[in-house]
């Protein structure tokens, strides 16, 4: 996993505006490369700190030299490490009672979405990126109180939110892990 304590998700109209970013922002001592990414045309791009306020500095700057080129900008303080494990599929969560799906279609509000729902103690089952022309970010949430669960949807700038109650045993065995 990263021993980054914050990070700063950005959705980029295209790669060549994340490596003018690497060039301008990254040192690898205070600022570090989590992901760069094509995603069709466009680009994901996340750096990784540990002090927030350097973080708040490249944010600034980022948006004051690249505007034209950000298409979503997110600085996720303090990052939840569940959000990491769920989005590196380095996790497994059993679960509980309730599944919610959040479908994004931006990196940065995905991961403010993950990192709302964790905050709240609501369980990351998967948090799935399909890279495409238009990429789409499927954040699979549990929790055995459908109150958390819907104010994850709410708190969440998302594009499309899906409860499901009482999980029944064919939708829980896709979930489940084999042995």
């Amino acid at each position: 996993m990263t021993e980054f304590k914050h990070l700063l998700v950005l959705d980029l109209t295209k790669i060549g505006t994340a490596y003018q970013m690497i060039n301008s922002f990254v040192d690898d001592e205070a600022v570090h490369v989590f992901e760069i990414s094509p995603i069709g045309t466009n680009a994901v791009f996340i750096l990784g700190a540990n002090d927030l306020i350097t973080l708040q500095l490249v944010q600034q700057q980022a948006v004051s030299f690249f505007k034209s080129d950000i298409l979503n900008i997110r600085l996720i303080d303090d990052v939840h490490p569940t959000v990491l494990l769920a989005y590196l599929s380095q996790s497994s969560v059993a679960l509980n009672k309730h599944i919610a799906v959040i479908e994004e279609t931006s990196f940065a509000l995905a991961f403010h979405a993950a990192q709302t729902a964790a905050k709240l103690g609501v369980g990351l089952v998967d948090f799935r990126a399909v890279r495409t022309g238009v990429p789409n970010l499927m954040i699979t949430l549990t929790s055995d109180s459908i109150e958390k669960l819907a104010k994850a949807g709410e708190l969440s700038s998302l594009s499309k939110f899906t409860m499901i109650n009482d999980v029944q045993k064919p939708l829980r065995a896709y979930f489940e892990v084999l042995d």
